[in-house]
């Protein structure tokens, strides 16, 4: 009877130690599987031109990851400084004002390294540009002076609107490996031509009559520029 209980009981012992081995090997599997894939989401502030941005990553794969981002930005009557226009002091007065939204996939082209090329629509919901110009100080012609209240100001303003295709590249995963990540990123969209509306008062006035020839000037102005630095959180 001994014989056939001893063979059984080490039988038993040998499949609960295979047992258990097989169940801290799969869940030794299951942590690495975890720990490759990573984190998947990550939410991120940025900041540079043409302002401030947050924005929601999600990862794809391990080469590309989508992200929806709010850039945002405001200024208004900022002086720019002084301008010489013929031997007179003009002060330039700036107020500017930005809200876009982006749809972008990112790719990362090599495995080990974080250099990321960007690609995707913005929706311009507002881009402004108000520059107002006035002169400084009085000006005297023989023994006419004129105040800077007479000679008034001149106003120009330039939007952009509708969705442009963007492309960009930089370094930084929109989900970082881990919970905390740093990224630079440099793109341009591609927009139409802006909308320049010309502005003048008083003896300025009959420059306002200009307007199309400086709607011409700046119809080469469909590239609108993004310069950013980002801090991603992963989770």
């Amino acid at each position: 009877m001994k014989k056939i209980i001893y063979p059984l009981l080490l039988s038993l012992c040998f499949v609960s130690v295979s047992i258990a081995q097989e169940t801290i090997d799969l869940l030794d599997t299951t942590e690495e599987t975890e720990e490759t894939k990573g984190r998947m989401n990550a939410l991120g502030v940025s900041a540079g031109f043409p302002g401030f941005a947050v924005d929601y990553s999600r990862k794809i794969s391990e080469h590309f990851s989508a992200k929806v981002r709010y850039n945002f930005f405001k200024i208004e009557d900022y002086k720019a400084g002084e301008l010489d226009i013929s031997g007179n002091a003009v002060t330039g007065i700036v107020s500017a004002e930005s809200s876009t939204l982006d749809l972008l996939i990112e790719m990362l082209p090599f495995k080990n390294s974080s250099f990321k090329l960007v690609g995707g629509l913005g929706v311009i919901n507002k881009m402004k540009l108000d520059i107002l110009m006035e002169y400084e100080e009085s000006v005297t012609f023989g023994d006419v002076v004129l105040t800077k209240e007479d000679y008034g100001n001149l106003n120009i303003g330039f939007s952009w609107e509708k969705v442009a295709p963007y492309l960009g590249f930089g370094f930084g995963r929109a989900v970082p490996k881990g919970k905390l990540g740093f990224g630079v990123e440099l793109g341009y969209y591609y927009s139409q031509s802006p909308n320049i509306s010309l502005d003048a008062t008083k003896l300025l006035a009959p420059t306002a009559s200009q307007e199309e020839k400086v709607q011409q000037t700046f119809k080469t102005w469909e590239f609108i520029p993004l310069f950013q630095f980002r801090l991603a959180y992963a989770f």
